[in-house]
């Protein structure tokens, strides 16, 4: 049975109210994923419809049976964790099929409860429900509201702090974010970030990984993640994720050289170097870069190339976070250079 079929046997004064609540149903549905709390919206919207079905008592009861059914498909959804917006709605479009064949049991369930009760005194209790139902939805927007702004109230304060390199206040004030709202995947990234640079990797890639579920193609978030799985010598899942980048931006300094700083670690000498190679060609003022490249060309023992990398070191600042091995210090390289090149 079609959902024009449906629409076309039900009363005129009551094909607005039915359409009404479906396209809300449908907005619902593709619009609001962003939400806090996004499941309890859902739920809310299939106890309104639930309520309008079995109130409006129409003969056919298509109505409450559309309602029973998108109840119980909540439930479904909860507990399987469906999170893909069409596939939800497509399962959801399957009650218009499906209507026929429950439309006589749920018919009896209704007269034997009219029959039981009284029509009047159902119609006064889901009347009260409605009410209800109503007045709590309204506070409980109003108070996600109040949530959200305040959300973004304190990813601000993090992303103050982080940017002044304050990373423990800022996993402070964005874990306050992010409780506030666990679909700030903006909060999420830089939180993850921020535990990141403080070298706390499990907690980096768990923040991170919420991100890029909220947001798939969240190129910042992948980035970052990529880098906390290389720091925790995760290199498999490094490589998967700085592929998934290069996907996303093919000529990006961050994907090439994360990908060639992960395959020197793993041994992989010409595959890094072609990276390394390729995001030197993009930005060329990274100390750990020509580092690295030094590194390389050196034991391949291309000294000259290797001396000439050491030097363009001593040109840029070191960053911070970069730790150098003891004995691996660039006037140590350059020295062993300079002794290998007399022989």
């Amino acid at each position: 049975m079609s959902e024009v079929f449906i629409i076309s046997n039900l009363r005129k004064n009551n094909k607005i109210l039915f359409l009404s609540i479906f396209i809300s149903f449908i907005i619902i549905y593709l619009c609001v994923k962003e939400l806090i709390f996004y499941p309890i919206w859902v739920i809310i919207l299939f106890i309104f419809f639930f309520i309008f079905s079995f109130y409006c008592e129409l003969k056919s009861s298509h109505y409450f049976i559309l309602g029973l059914f998108f109840i119980l498909l909540t439930f479904v959804f909860l507990i399987l964790k469906i999170s893909n917006i069409w596939l939800r709605f497509l399962i959801s479009s399957l009650s218009f099929f499906v209507i026929g064949l429950i439309d006589k049991y749920i018919v009896d369930l209704k007269e034997k409860l009219e029959n039981r009760f009284g029509k009047n005194l159902i119609k006064s209790f889901f009347k009260f429900i409605f009410l209800f139902m109503t007045i709590i939805s309204i506070l409980f927007f109003l108070y996600q509201l109040k949530a959200v702004n305040l959300s973004k109230k304190y990813y601000k304060e993090g992303y103050n702090f982080y940017q002044k390199n304050n990373f423990l206040n800022a996993i402070d004030s964005l874990e306050k974010s992010v409780e506030l709202n666990i679909k700030n995947y903006k909060a999420l990234n830089l939180l993850g970030r921020a535990y990141l640079k403080e070298k706390n990797f499990e907690n980096s890639k768990k923040f991170l990984s919420k991100a890029i579920k909220i947001k798939r193609n969240y190129f910042d978030a992948i980035i970052a993640l990529a880098t906390a799985f290389e720091k925790s010598e995760d290199f498999e899942n490094a490589i998967k994720y700085y592929e998934k980048a290069h996907r996303l931006r093919e000529r990006d300094f961050g994907a090439h050289f994360g990908m060639g700083r992960t395959l020197y670690k793993k041994g992989d000498l010409d595959k890094a170097f072609e990276e390394l190679i390729t995001a030197n060609t993009i930005y060329s003022r990274n100390f750990e870069l020509h580092y690295i490249l030094g590194k390389i060309y050196y034991e391949k023992e291309e000294y000259k190339k290797a001396l000439n990398q050491f030097s363009m070191c001593n040109q840029l600042k070191k960053p911070e976070d970069f730790e150098i091995p003891e004995d691996e210090e660039i006037m140590d390289f350059i020295e062993k250079i300079k002794i290998n090149m007399k022989k």
